[in-house]
């Protein structure tokens, strides 16, 4: 697939709809290729963008815990 066209590639990955997503498939092989090859092939902007969204998941999540905690405690 190194000489089809972005159009092709992108029909490719959502011929993989009718068992997966084609976003599924592609968060799939995107991590084996972190995994495999590192960051490394990311530029700044992207990995900048990716680390801002981890922290803010992060961040949420936990004042997610924080609330239900609370409201848990309310509860009982």
């Amino acid at each position: 697939m190194k000489h089809a066209s972005r159009d092709r590639k992108d029909r490719f990955l959502r011929s993989f709809d009718a068992h997966k997503s084609p976003l599924r498939t592609a968060i799939t092989a995107i991590s084996e290729r972190i995994y495999r090859d590192g960051l490394d092939w990311l530029t700044d902007e992207q990995l900048t963008e990716i680390t801002s969204d981890v922290a803010e998941n992060a961040i949420s999540a936990n004042r997610r815990m924080v609330r239900n905690r609370a409201i848990l405690r309310r509860a009982s």
